[in-house]
């Protein structure tokens, strides 16, 4: 603590008995959702969404990827497409899955390959959005604006953005990975940079934009500085409460004289400039802006903003001098701690000798007293003993269901007293079904669903009914479809070895059997996947993208992503044509 440098500090304009210190009023709803910074600072929260959804379904039971650290997997996403963006050799996705794979395998060791590469894959696909084909994030957001009669609104508005997404380099057609630069200043500009630097960094940017005359711009700096002036008195009181709670947990011998050195130096910089930008917006800002004064709107709404510059400065010197006289009295506090923890004199301790002070006594006494003795030694050594333990699970379970009398006579009913219910009606006739699938033994897959619906035998007199089946085949195909990165099975959705009587709503007939319910997916097949590119279908009453009918998601995905080419759309016939009414 010798080196400490407290010599000229009591001496500061900052300390001045006619410096009062400024009346901050409590925030009210207004000052705070209507800070020009709340809006894209909660909008800067919204980005990190998508990760926490990552680690959310990442911990799931059963996912195989609790043992990675998937926010760090991300952070390692984001480095290695910025490394590249911009140069001619950009990061391609599969380089970014094997730097995921190596770092996964440095988290896991235990893991294998296939689970590192799998943890690499989550992370990639979440980031890119691939259960949404890759779309941009839409979440909600409030946006609160003043009314006409001066309250303050509310309304919820969507907010797109994206985080990484696959680009085609136009001259090589390589495909490469690009961030945002939301997600860069969201996600990876939040750096442990000290706060001091950043206060400074921040009061130099204010400093040369009122010298402009962009009062707008200074407004919301010095807004960002007024919260680093709190942090900043925070971390600083961590320390000497710290020290007064537990003087060993500190480094009172080199890292705390070094924080308050530095702390007094920037301190002193800070009231200095702050005295200097005070005396620049007293002395009239409007005049140094560029341009005339403009209208008296303008000319009012830049003394309001000169106002609110000049309460948030001085705000910002009463913080520095209430911490700038914490630092003042620093060796004072940790002398009082070091008095308080280090020179405590020693505890009197009682010795207690088992065999003369328990034993011996224990031995002339009846049997009841000397068991009650020993009772309460044992108590007071091991604590107390709960005479039963309550097993919380079996008593929930109590709670749920009523209790029973294990003697009940339980009887199973005999198959004479069982009543079985008739088979289902068919929701589609099992012919209609079997005419469908007629028309896909001359129609192969991939095609349109309008080349489908043309295909029906207008001769057999159901071409109409045969149509509206393959319609709604191919909507629970399109559904089913974008369903498929969901490992868990969703009411109505189609998994392996489902069972077509219990797959919930948008059920038709089956082929296998007249009398059971069964999958619209059966008409199409079970692995049946309907994609959109935006091709509407063309006939006269008809309406609606004319959806491409793939035999599994592989093929839609070649066709969406141009591998292969899309099928050719047709002109549905007349006699298929649809009243729009």
């Amino acid at each position: 603590m010798d080196d400490l440098d407290f010599d000229g500090l009591l001496a500061a304009d900052s300390l001045d008995d006619a410096d009062v210190p400024p009346v901050v009023p409590a925030l009210e709803v207004r000052d705070v959702v209507l800070d020009p910074t709340f809006g894209k600072r909660r909008d800067a929260l919204l980005r990190s969404v998508p990760v926490h959804d990552l680690v959310d379904r990442a911990g799931r039971s059963g996912s195989g990827l609790e043992a990675f650290d998937v926010r760090a997997l991300v952070l390692a996403a984001f480095d290695a497409v910025i490394a590249r963006q911009g140069f001619p050799e950009r990061t391609m996705p599969d380089q970014v899955v094997d730097l995921l794979s190596g770092i996964a395998a440095v988290q896991s060791p235990a893991a294998g390959a296939q689970a590192c590469r799998a943890a690499a894959a989550h992370v990639l696909d979440g980031l890119t959005n691939r259960r949404m084909r890759e779309r941009q994030f839409s979440l909600p957001s409030m946006v609160y604006a003043e009314g006409p009669n001066g309250e303050v609104a509310a309304a919820s508005v969507p907010r797109s953005f994206w985080l990484l997404r696959e680009a085609e380099d136009p001259h090589t057609g390589v495909v490469y990975l690009e961030a945002s630069a939301d997600a860069i200043n969201a996600l990876v500009s939040g750096l442990d940079i000290p706060i001091e630097d950043q206060q400074t960094a921040l009061e130099t940017v204010l400093e040369r934009q009122l010298h402009r005359g962009e009062l707008d711009a200074a407004h919301m700096t010095a807004l960002q500085a007024r919260r680093l002036s709190a942090a900043y008195l925070v971390q600083i009181e961590e320390l000497l409460a710290e020290t007064e709670r537990y003087l060993p947990g500190t480094d009172w011998a080199a890292a705390a004289p070094r924080l308050i050195n530095d702390a007094l130096d920037h301190l002193n910089e800070c009231l200095t400039r702050e005295t200097r930008l005070l005396d620049h917006v007293a002395g009239g800002i409007t005049e140094n802006a560029a341009g005339d004064r403009g209208t008296p709107a303008t000319a009012e709404r830049r003394a309001k903003i000169s106002a609110a510059l000049t309460r948030m400065l001085t705000e910002s010197r009463h913080l520095h001098t209430l911490l700038l006289e914490r630092l003042v009295g620093a060796r004072g506090r940790f002398l009082d701690a070091q008095d308080d923890q280090m020179f405590r004199p020693l505890a009197a301790t009682v010795e207690f000798d088992l065999t003369d002070d328990l034993l011996v006594p224990a031995l002339g006494l009846h049997i009841a007293d000397a068991e009650h003795v020993a009772g309460l030694y044992l108590a007071a050594v091991m604590g107390p003993v709960t005479p039963v333990v309550l097993n919380w699970g079996d008593f929930v379970e109590a709670l749920i269901h009523p209790r029973r009398a294990s003697d009940e006579d339980v009887r199973e009913a005999t198959e004479e007293e069982v009543e079985f219910r008739d088979d289902p009606t068919p929701l589609v006739d099992a012919a209609l079904v079997d005419r469908a699938h007629r028309v896909l033994d001359r129609v192969p897959l991939p095609a349109r669903l309008s080349t489908l619906i043309a295909a029906a035998d207008p001769a057999e007199g159901t071409a109409a009914a045969v149509g509206d089946l393959f319609v709604a085949a191919a909507l629970r195909g399109f559904d089913n479809s974008s369903r498929d990165s969901d490992p868990d099975p969703q009411p109505g959705g189609w998994v392996k070895d489902d069972d077509p009587a219990a797959a919930g709503p948008g059920t038709a007939a089956s082929p296998r059997s007249p009398a059971a319910a069964a999958h619209l997916l059966h008409v199409l097949g079970p692995g049946a996947a309907c994609v959109s590119d935006g091709t509407p279908l063309k006939g006269d009453g008809w309406d609606g993208d004319d959806l491409i009918v793939c035999m599994d998601r592989d093929s839609a995905d070649a066709i969406l992503l141009g591998d292969e080419p899309a099928p050719e759309p047709a002109v549905l016939p007349d006699h298929l044509r649809r009243d729009p009414s």
